[in-house]
């Protein structure tokens, strides 16, 4: 009896692109955009502040902008990547918000010392209310813009998204 030879195997049929992978990579890509036109808008804008002798502020934004600038590249990068289902992509996106999470933690000192900057105002009166509610709203915004990041990270490591990735 002869042996019958082996068929092919049918190919795996293509994951399903997720909803997910397409609205992080299109979002990347729209906030790289807009942060390079911040960063833009930040440079030019600080010539006429610039010329009123305010060089220290104008350094200190100014480098701000940068980071916004050359910040937003590798982002766009990496976000057309996922887009494309890249694995590389996936990995650099992955790291992208690790640096991101670092950074949100990173700012917490810089805000306390803005926040003691205003002094210390009465709780009661509307100075202190107005501090009051910005402290609440920088830190539970940066909480929970952490937290965000921390979930799109994890998901992006699950299997099934993972799947989506060549």
């Amino acid at each position: 009896m002869t042996d019958l030879p082996e068929l092919p195997k049918p190919p795996k049929p293509p994951t399903p692109q997720s909803a997910f992978v397409t609205s992080l990579g299109w979002t990347g890509v729209i906030g790289g955009v807009f942060g390079i036109a911040m960063g833009l808008f930040e440079w030019i804008a600080m010539e006429p502040i610039a010329a009123q002798g305010f060089i220290d502020m104008v350094d200190t934004i100014r480098r701000y902008a940068l980071i916004s600038i050359f910040g937003s590249i590798p982002m766009i990068w990496v976000s057309w990547g996922v887009l494309l289902r890249r694995e590389w992509a996936r990995k650099g996106m992955v790291a992208l918000i690790a640096i991101a999470v670092i950074a949100h933690i990173a700012l917490v000192p810089t805000l306390q010392k803005s926040f003691a900057l205003a002094g210390d105002l009465p709780a009661d009166s509307l100075p202190g209310m107005i501090i009051g509610f910005m402290k609440w709203l920088a830190y539970g915004g940066l909480a929970f813009a952490t937290l965000v990041m921390i979930w799109l990270g994890r998901k992006l490591t699950l299997s099934p998204v993972k799947d989506e990735f060549s």
